[in-house]
């Protein structure tokens, strides 16, 4: 059972006005593209994917300039202090050599297209049968026409090897505070895949849990994995490492943990209770430091309703 929130955020909810209550209520509205859909059968599924170059930050592909990302990592540090940089002389990330065994199998590889005809790389994961959680940037990219045309879901990529299959899905969804007002605080996405193509049900799926108490991510021991485009995007890498705190009026946790870009929507996940059960979603990062939005009820029930409401036929 999670703690109660008895911290120094829960008092300080105390103190804020009913119009900050109802914006923050507003911010963590749930949607989707749901309206805008197509038919499933009638579009392309796959085409070729260039990553991007000269992109010296961390995991943003597709909706945030150079300038943004600057000034987002500048607001986290000045409430952590910094940081140890995330890759800086020697990659302590390691290469999945069995991706094709759980929780690994349940981390996907993306391949985004967007509705202006760009395409980008990304990481999600499962935690149902049919519902690939990853972040927001990568199924709603602002400078590129708002939510993805589609993208392609292909969990345990290995090369060209793909032990599941894959399958291409039109379905997202997200959270206002990120659609609306690009608050990376709010930076959190779910994919939804055809009824007939439940791919999570061969390849398992993560828990995952949210914790009241912001002590929780002091010096936790968590891991990471995903699918970095230095090192060509089709390989998973990851690594283990401690969460150094929380930020963003608690919506985000740091680590000192390696990542690049592509790796964006990657599984942060502590091993507790004979299981893996993921704390936050990878987002954001730079050289010095790296950041997941983090789960907390809101996201969880979210993910829960989703979950039920599209579940295996």
């Amino acid at each position: 059972m999670a703690k109660k929130a008895t911290s120094q955020a829960g008092k300080s909810q105390k103190a804020v006005s009913q119009n900050e209550k109802k914006t923050e209520e507003d911010l963590m509205l749930e949607v989707s593209n749901e309206s805008e859909q197509v038919d499933e059968t009638s579009s392309e599924c796959y085409c070729p994917f260039d990553l991007l170059e000269g992109d010296e930050t961390e995991a943003i592909y597709a909706s945030f300039s150079q300038k943004e990302l600057k000034e987002i990592i500048k607001k986290d540090e000045e409430e952590l202090g910094p940081l140890p940089e995330a890759i800086l002389g020697v990659d302590s990330r390691s290469r999945i050599q069995a991706p094709f065994k759980y929780p690994y199998t349940a981390i996907c590889s993306l391949k985004i297209a967007a509705k202006d005809g760009n395409k980008f790389i990304g990481t999600g994961f499962f935690v149902g049968p049919r519902v690939v959680v990853t972040a927001g940037h990568c199924v709603y990219m602002h400078d590129h026409g708002g939510w993805a045309q589609n993208i392609e879901v292909i969990p345990a990529l290995d090369g060209t090897s793909k032990p599941y299959g894959s399958a291409v899905s039109y379905c997202f969804h997200s959270l206002k505070g990120w659609t609306n007002k690009k608050d990376s605080g709010y930076d959190y996405g779910v994919i939804i895949l055809p009824e007939n193509a439940a791919l999570g049900q061969k390849t398992g799926w993560f828990g995952y849990g949210y914790k009241t108490d912001d002590s929780y991510f002091k010096n936790r021991a968590i891991t990471l994995s995903g699918y970095p485009g230095d090192k060509g995007g089709s390989q998973q890498w990851g690594m283990s490492g401690a969460a150094t705190g929380v930020t963003n009026g608690g919506r985000k946790f740091a680590y000192k943990i390696d990542t690049y870009g592509g790796q964006s929507g990657s599984p942060v996940w502590v091993y507790e209770n004979n299981g893996y059960y993921v704390r936050g979603i990878h987002t954001t990062g730079s050289s010095n430091s790296n950041y997941a939005t983090r789960i907390n009820k809101n996201i969880f029930e979210k993910i829960k309703d989703l979950k039920a409401k599209y579940p295996a036929k």
